[in-house]
Parts: structure tokens; C-alpha cells; sequence
């Protein structure tokens, strides 16, 4: 099945593939813009959007012929799918940062993720690197841009990667020495 998967990633007009990964499960009272894209890429007038959901699937989007499911990737598999995407999704409002967005950041891949996560949300926007929806409309807007404006998808995923490229064992202690030093110095203060 994976190997279906990246086949028709890499078959979708050069980059018109989006990669989500994580549990593309709505939240209580919500649909999940990954179950709404049926809707979405039929509406879209080059009909060569492919989406292909990586890792574990807890609520499988309605069928589709541009949906492709393959589940968890190897490693290998993986770095191909991210290879061969227009963007990287991350759909979950739970999960937090994740390895994945500096995966995708690192092949300078533009990141769409879901507004609702704080965290994903700001490192998406101080990075420059993605765009972040609240709801299905925000969604379809973000993948039209990222899509339909590869310039600007190119300027994002380059700004991801620079921001990746930032984040090194060093620049995350010293963030951290820098943080506790700030608490350390307010508790003197009281």
C-alpha cells in the first residue's frame, strides 16, 4: 500500500500532493478538513490534487479516487513521500510540535497545520514557514494558496527550512537557560 502511495504522489502533477500525517480525527462537534477535502478537491479545476494520509489512521476519510491511505511509512518512505509533496498538513488540534514539521521544513516543504494547536500554530507563523486554518474554509483557502502559488509555497517552505536549520541542541538550551534564568530572577524578585 505504501508503495501505491508514494507512486501516486509522485504521479500527481509535478507537486500537487499534500502529506498529512498524525490522526486526522475531527475534535467533539467538528469535521475534520481532512474529511471534508473529498468536497474541496473536487471543486479544484486542475483535478490533480492527490492526498495521501501517512501514519496512524484512527478515522479513515470518506473514499476518494485523490485520496491514497497508505498508513505508517518506514523511514525511507517517508522522506519519499515528503520528496514528492506540495505541503505537509498537520490536522491534529492535540498534538503538539513533532519531529514531522521539521522533517517537512527540512526538504523545504511549505507546512499547513491546524490553528486550533497553539503550539503548531506558533511555529508555523514565527518560523514564516506554513499557514494555519480554524476551519474548513480556512483550510481550502491555505491549500489554494499553497497549491495555486508556488512562489509563495517556495518562499514558506524556505523559511522553514532556515527555521529548522535554527533549531540546534545549542539554540534550544540556550532558549531554555535563557527561560529558567528569567523564572529564577521574578522568584528573587518576590
Amino acid at each position: 500500500m505504501a508503495a501505491i502511495a508514494l507512486a501516486a504522489i509522485h504521479a500527481s502533477a509535478a507537486g500537487a500532493a499534500v502529506l498529512p500525517t498524525g490522526r486526522p480525527v475531527a475534535p467533539a462537534g467538528r469535521i475534520s478538513p481532512l474529511q471534508a477535502y473529498p468536497t474541496g478537491v473536487a471543486a479544484r479545476p486542475d483535478g490533480k490534487t492527490v492526498l495521501a494520509i501517512a501514519g496512524p489512521v484512527v478515522q479513515p476519510p470518506p473514499p476518494h479516487d485523490d485520496i491514497v491511505v497508505p498508513g505508517v511509512l518506514g523511514d525511507d518512505e517517508r522522506w519519499g513521500a515528503l520528496e514528492g509533496a506540495a505541503a505537509f498538513v498537520r490536522p491534529s488540534p492535540a498534538e503538539s510540535f513533532g519531529i514531522v514539521l521539521l522533517e517537512a521544513w527540512t526538504k523545504a516543504k511549505p507546512v499547513l497545520v491546524n490553528g486550533l494547536c497553539t503550539v503548531t500554530a506558533g511555529h508555523a507563523r514565527r518560523s514564516g514557514g506554513g499557514l494555519a486554518y480554524r476551519d474548513y474554509a480556512d483550510f481550502e483557502a491555505a491549500l489554494e494558496i499553497l497549491l495555486g502559488e508556488p512562489q509563495t509555497a517556495a518562499t514558506l517552505g524556505a523559511k522553514g527550512q532556515a527555521y529548522a536549520g535554527g533549531l540546534t541542541w545549542g539554540s534550544v538550551m540556550d532558549r531554555y537557560q535563557s527561560f529558567l534564568e528569567r523564572v529564577a530572577g521574578g522568584w528573587a524578585t518576590c
